[in-house]
């Protein structure tokens, strides 16, 4: 688990995950966004929705809307490396009651 963050509905929010920091090893880079994912899915209208996704040599990026208040999600990536390890991190969102 890489950490926590309050959302709210109306606005998007953008979930980075940084992999130098204690995931790659020295020269190791990403040379694949395997997907984000969000759990639990309800697929009820207005759930937290990845809407945008993207990735360079050591970062990915998620743009997240919705999102029912009160809701906690976990908000997870996979990406493979250079050296094809498969990677996985993910966060706790909280969807805001206010």
């Amino acid at each position: 688990m890489s950490g926590y963050a309050l959302k709210s509905t109306a606005q998007a929010a953008t979930c980075l995950m940084d992999w130098q920091n204690g995931y790659l090893a020295p020269g190791e880079r990403i040379t694949a966004d395997l997907g984000w994912s969000v759990q639990p899915c309800h697929e009820d209208r207005g759930d937290l929705e990845i809407v945008e996704q993207r990735h360079d040599l050591f970062r990915s990026w998620a743009k997240l809307v919705g999102g029912v208040r009160g809701r906690v999600y976990i908000v997870s990536n996979r990406v493979r490396t250079n050296d094809d390890r498969v990677l996985r991190r993910a966060i706790v969102m909280r969807i805001a009651l206010g």
